[in-house]
């Protein structure tokens, strides 16, 4: 996640960056049907955005107090793929 916001030098020399949020939803956990789970690791992703960016999330199906789902926030902006595979079993 934190070599996504390198600088990448283009063509014309300018330099530009991009940055990498990733919301997660695992199935069974989660649910089994695949548009459920669309909506929640995208609602998971929307969480990563508001927090900050540069980071992941996992969706957390507990209910908050006003009935919406929330997202649990699991890593930060140095987290690596291999952080990914293990927090993801």
């Amino acid at each position: 996640i934190a070599s996504a916001g390198e600088p990448v030098i283009l063509e014309d020399g300018k330099q530009t960056a991009a940055g990498l949020s990733i919301g997660i939803a695992r199935a069974p956990e989660d649910g089994s049907d695949p548009e459920q789970l669309v909506g929640f690791s995208d609602a998971a992703l929307y969480h990563s955005k508001a927090i900050g960016r540069s980071c992941f999330s996992f969706f957390d199906k507990t209910p908050a107090s006003d009935g919406t789902w929330t997202a649990e926030l699991a890593g930060n902006a140095a987290a690596t793929e291999a952080e990914l595979k293990k927090a993801n079993g």
